[in-house]
């Protein structure tokens, strides 16, 4: 990137996408304008590019506050002392205990829910505590390469990534917690799995135009996914056919996101939702208690008693730290070996203190490659049967099998957990259904590109120049839920059922009966009013927003009247039309709560 102010008088545009994860993330951005490089870059990081790039690394997602509720330490995951109370996981906390399963009475969650019970904090304090220091570092690091600009002087677009069909009152909470934190821009959302799929699928967009416009006759050509490898071998595999079918599973630390789409068009490549983004929780975290009961029986077995009731917490969590969250978690595989441990001599009796000169074996802790499995296979029976599930659904909803699942995230990286979904997807297909991974960061640094991706999307800049040649769109998505009105006479009318599918951009329209309308005097103006409501299962019916639109502006009569609606993924948007002709900003308005 340009270390210059650019020579141009037209002001840079920062798009930023905020992929707030259970255990690590990051702010990832790109600024637009002449002067400046096209390269995604990452809040509190050094890479400039985020394909097939070792480097890269996210920011722990914890906290660590002394008794005054002063934050000491951020993004760390070493204790910077004894003394202070470490936050973490806080990201799930968002969620009602209720909707947490097993995960409530996990021994972090636990700690981080007494530690803040003693600080007097709440959950969302702590959210907003931890993307404060997350975003001043963005800003910070933004300031450096904007050179002559400030900030301030710029337009920032942001997409804050959330898992998919979080509840629509923890999304709303985790935007709260956003703003909180100081950031004062609109903050649009985006599902994990939507990210990490446009973000890996645009990447092929951009190989496939080259292609073609080298050859024109590489249409049908299969196109190489940049970087992936099935079962670790690189593969060449296409995704590029119109109604080829595909799932992308974002395996993350909390969270397993799964999301299936259909190409709808392959130059530019646009995409439509055939099945609904589906989250569990059962992320990598949920192997660290079992882990650490694991490590814990075995020591008891091998320390004489009054040693280990000596041995202090914070030496079991360092050692758990360094073999357990840096080496196993992240690297176990198939090939067969286990872990070895090399206890300190403070955790074994005196005759094996004395025996440390002649290497003895009572003083290392093996776990066999079988007992780690047996820590993985739980989650990963979890995390295939959602993917079978999604499997089944896009069967039903094309009559096709998906030609692939792609895996991301950073769990998603792990080699076991690769082989394991390799072996019980794609050998249990007969091989027609492939499994795409990535062995790079490509995959865990997919979900904070794909926001960025998103958000300049969703604001492209005035100027051709300044949006993107190709990109991956997802032109429709599946609704989540029932969508309406409700009549002058308080009569609700569903015309949207969930799993209608509603673009993202040229609406859908719906004709309403001109007498379904309210009226509405204020200040001298008659508006004709109409309330657009939403339910999503069994919850009660809410408003989204109220429709008023300007009587004066010409008289209805016996006109055509219909509303157009458009999805996002998170909000519908609606627009109005009279006799076809699209209604402006002068005649009609939509309040929303």
């Amino acid at each position: 990137m340009s270390q210059y102010p650019p020579n141009t008088s037209s002001t840079p545009v920062i798009y930023a996408g905020l992929d707030f994860g259970t255990t690590y993330s990051t702010i990832g951005y790109q600024i637009v304008g002449e002067g400046y490089s096209e390269d995604v870059f990452f809040a509190k990081g050094t890479c400039s590019t985020w394909t097939n790039n070792r480097t890269f690394n996210k920011t722990a997602t914890t906290l660590w506050l002394d008794d005054d509720k002063n934050v000491i330490d951020w993004g760390a995951t070493h204790s910077p002392g004894a003394q202070y109370h470490k936050l973490e996981w806080f990201k799930l906390m968002v969620l009602f205990r209720d909707q947490l399963g097993e995960f409530k009475t996990s021994n972090r969650f636990t700690e981080t829910q007494t530690n803040l019970d003693k600080l007097g904090l709440g959950v969302l304090d702590a959210v907003s505590l931890y993307l404060s220091r997350l975003w001043d570092q963005f800003q910070t690091q933004v300031t450096v390469e904007l050179g002559g600009y400030s900030i301030d002087d710029c337009s920032v677009h942001l997409t804050l990534t959330k898992p998919a069909n979080w509840p629509k009152d923890a999304v709303t909470r985790l935007q709260e917690a956003a703003r909180k934190a100081g950031i004062r821009y609109d903050i649009q959302t985006l599902d994990e799995a939507e990210a990490a799929g446009i973000t890996l699928l645009m990447d092929q967009s951009r190989r496939m135009e080259v292609n073609v416009w080298q050859n024109p006759e590489a249409q049908a050509s299969t196109i190489p996914i940049p970087y992936a490898q099935t079962f670790g071998f690189p593969v060449q595999y296409p995704l590029d056919r119109v109604q080829d079918n595909f799932i992308i599973c974002d395996c993350g630390g909390g969270t397993i996101d799964s999301v299936g789409y259909q190409v709808f068009n392959s130059f530019p490549l646009e995409l439509s939702e055939c099945v609904p983004g589906e989250c569990i929780l059962a992320g990598a975290v949920t192997l660290d208690d079992a882990f650490k009961d694991m490590f814990l029986s075995k020591l008891e077995a091998m320390c004489p008693a009054p040693t280990l009731k000596g041995i202090k917490p914070r030496d079991i969590n360092n050692l758990i730290m360094r073999y357990w969250d840096y080496d196993a978690k992240l690297h176990f595989g198939l090939l067969g070996q286990g872990l070895t441990i090399d206890l300190p001599v403070e955790f074994v009796g005196a005759k094996e203190r004395r025996a440390r000169r002649t290497e003895a074996t009572n003083t290392k802790m093996i776990i066999t490659h079988e007992e780690l499995a047996s820590i993985f296979d739980p989650v990963l029976d979890k995390i295939v049967s959602l993917i079978q599930g999604q499997i089944s659904a896009v069967m039903a909803a094309t009559d096709q099998k998906p030609k692939a699942v792609v895996l991301a995230g950073g769990f998603g990286r792990n080699h076991y957990v690769q082989s394991v979904v390799h072996r019980r997807i794609e050998e249990g297909s007969g091989g027609a259904i492939r499994v795409i991974s990535y062995d790079d960061t490509t995959g865990w640094a997919s979900v904070a590109v794909g926001g960025v991706a998103h958000a300049r999307l969703m604001n492209p800049g005035q100027n051709p120049e300044q949006n993107p040649p190709s990109m991956a769109i997802v032109q429709s998505r599946l609704s989540r839920q029932k969508i309406g009105f409700r009549s002058a006479n308080r009569v609700l009318q569903w015309i949207v059922e969930p799993g209608t599918s509603l673009p993202a951009r040229a609406p859908n329209k719906y004709a309403v009966d001109l007498q379904a309308f309210g009226v509405m005097n204020t200040r001298g103006s008659t508006y004709l009013t109409l309330d657009l409501c939403a339910r999503s299962g069994m919850d009660p019916v809410r408003r989204i927003c109220q429709l008023q639109w300007l009587a004066e502006a010409g008289s209805p009569g016996s006109a055509c009247f219909e509303l157009g609606l458009t999805y996002d993924g998170t909000t519908p948007s609606f627009t109005v039309f009279l006799d076809g002709h699209l209604q402006g900003s002068g005649e009609v308005k939509f309040v929303f709560d």
